[in-house]
């Protein structure tokens, strides 16, 4: 039967209820009323309607314990949850589940695992700043120049959210500061995207340039003025980044100057 097979239409409701609170069981974590359920006849294999079985409840929450007692009732760990594609061990490095993720990758879980969009394991963790995570699944065997389905690296992540400490240690591990995803960005445009100055000043000095283009023409001084990073503006037009730089590219044939971002996103400061 499928995984994510809903309630029969025969089934009384005494079951569905024994299901239901399966569900809820699975997201305490709460092992001492899932075992009556379940010996009751409560399927450890049915998704809920939003597509997550009890398996994904349990470990999107950390609930070791219950994850173990499920899977030897035969919940696999292939299946995840609702429509993104992520697989458990995505799950357990975005919460940062240290022991829950040693545990999947001790059953099998795959380091290259991608969801939907294309992210490892790695990504996933670099992208909470999970630094310790990051570490154990690179001595694992994952790789820090993996690519998702947009060619983003984990350093990608990193500097979009503007975690230094995890685009410190990338860089340390080999990961380049002028690597490009599928449009050309580099981690110098994610971290000036994000107004993060402390981090685009260190990939600075790693000799990232602050001239940087990407497959539009867009500069790092373009992705800071959309969103209005005043101060980190300054300091790329200090670097030697202009004001009136032009991206001109094939949708936009003349091309618009970080000012004109600054006006359009209504950031008065910056356009004065």
């Amino acid at each position: 039967a499928s995984l994510h097979a809903r309630a029969a239409p025969g089934r009384s409701a005494r079951d569905k209820g024994r299901q239901l609170q399966l569900y809820v069981a699975a997201r305490a974590g709460d092992l001492a009323l899932a075992r009556p359920l379940v010996e009751a006849g409560a399927c450890v294999t049915e998704a809920d309607r939003h597509g997550d079985t009890p398996m994904f409840l349990a470990c999107s929450r950390g609930h070791l314990e219950l994850a173990r007692w499920l899977h030897e009732q035969g919940a696999p760990l292939s299946c995840g949850g609702r429509a993104d594609g992520l697989s458990l061990l995505h799950h357990a490095c975005l919460a940062g589940h240290s022991e829950l993720a040693r545990w999947l990758r001790a059953q099998g879980a795959p380091l290259d695992a991608r969801s939907s969009k294309g992210p490892q394991p790695l990504h996933a963790a670099c992208s909470r700043g999970r630094l310790e995570l990051a570490r154990w699944l690179h001595e694992q065997g994952a790789s820090v120049s993996a690519r998702a389905k947009d060619d983003s690296q984990p350093i990608h992540f990193a500097c979009e959210k503007g975690d230094l400490r995890i685009a410190r240690w990338l860089h340390e591990q080999g990961a380049s500061v002028h690597t490009r995803a599928k449009e050309g960005a580099q981690p110098m445009h994610c971290a000036c995207a994000g107004g993060h100055l402390e981090l685009a000043q260190w990939l600075h000095a790693q000799g990232a340039s602050v001239h940087a283009r990407d497959s539009y023409n867009t500069q790092p001084i373009h992705a800071a003025c959309v969103a209005g990073h005043l101060e980190l503006v300054q300091w790329l037009h200090a670097q030697g980044a202009s004001l009136d730089a032009l991206n001109k590219n094939s949708l936009n044939k003349t091309g618009k100057s970080p000012l004109s971002f600054a006006r359009e996103g209504k950031h008065a400061a910056l356009a004065a």
